[in-house]
């Protein structure tokens, strides 16, 4: 495979045409696609009756008008973020995460922020109110989904979430950052040894996508020596690697989930030489991977689910 990186690594001389299209660019898998706004405020609507009707009311008559005015890509709104949106919107996403029993009932607060990071993100990541913002919101999704049987609505929903948030550098730095990555990490790891396709498909795609973010990072030069600071390190590395290497033992059916936890693997074994040391020490076990994910099924992997 042709991946720049700091040294030649001995699985860089396998020829894997197929994955080596996922590695053309390191943009992250997003999830960009937009439901009708007004079944979704019906959604949210009935999701939050219970709840103080200021929660309600700020969730359907100011973020739904909000999401409804932004462009469609690759068109972005050149006018300023609404100064009197962000607080109450944050505040009331917070009260109904933290406050609602039924996990089926917070996905669709939660798609709220996925919608907006889809098509908003850079006047977002503007936002000291925003990236104060995550932190909490990370804790208070991995209490209620770092669970054996968490709503996978809500999960889904989450991963979408942070993946699309990678599209912006300001808040790919501030998911990095000690206290938000060790959270982020649990989810998606969560995700990628879920039993259903589906979950797995989405963890391994926001797993992707957060290890080419630090893969970029570092072969630019922004992340050398940044390990305290941005909460990447070499016991995340090899946490991570870990988990990839796990999936890919289990997966059985998703040549996605394995074709995008291989290269994630691949991506980290550049990255630290501890891991490379592990991958060398089961060499054969991957090769046996690569051939098979990349020879034995089509491409089918999305940048954009």
């Amino acid at each position: 495979m042709n991946i720049a990186s700091f040294t030649a690594h001995p699985h860089e001389k396998l020829s894997l045409p197929a994955l080596s299209k996922l590695t053309k660019t390191l943009s992250p898998v997003t999830f960009l696609s937009f439901p009708p706004l007004p079944a979704l405020s019906a959604k949210l609507a009935t999701s939050t009756a219970s709840l103080d009707a200021s929660v309600s009311s700020v969730l359907t008559k100011q973020v739904i008008p909000y999401l409804s005015a932004l462009p469609t890509p690759p068109a972005k709104s050149s006018s300023p973020f609404p100064s009197t949106l962000l607080d109450p919107w944050l505040s009331s996403t917070l009260t109904a995460l933290s406050t609602l029993p039924d996990p089926s009932s917070k996905f669709p607060v939660l798609d709220l922020i996925r919608l907006s990071l889809a098509r908003d993100h850079t006047r977002l990541s503007t936002q000291p109110a925003f990236l104060s913002f995550l932190p909490k919101l990370l804790s208070q999704l991995v209490l209620d989904l770092d669970i054996d049987s968490p709503s996978h609505a809500y999960l889904l929903t989450s991963l979408r979430l942070f993946s699309n948030a990678l599209l912006s550098p300001i808040l790919t730095s501030r998911l990095l950052a000690p206290d938000c990555l060790p959270n982020l990490t649990k989810l998606l790891i969560r995700a990628l040894l879920d039993t259903e396709e589906k979950m797995r498909s989405a963890g391994a795609g926001l797993g992707w996508s957060v290890i080419a973010k630090v893969y970029e990072r570092r072969i630019a030069g922004e992340g050398e020596g940044e390990g305290e600071a941005s909460g990447v390190g070499e016991e995340w590395e090899v946490e991570v690697a870990g988990a990839l290497l796990e999936a890919l033992g289990r997966e059985e059916c998703s040549m996605e989930v394995g074709k995008l936890s291989l290269i994630g693997f691949l991506l980290l074994a550049n990255l630290t030489d501890l891991v490379c040391f592990v991958s060398q020490c089961i060499g054969w076990q991957l090769r046996s991977a690569y051939l098979y994910i990349d020879h034995l099924s089509p491409m089918s992997c999305s940048r954009s689910w």
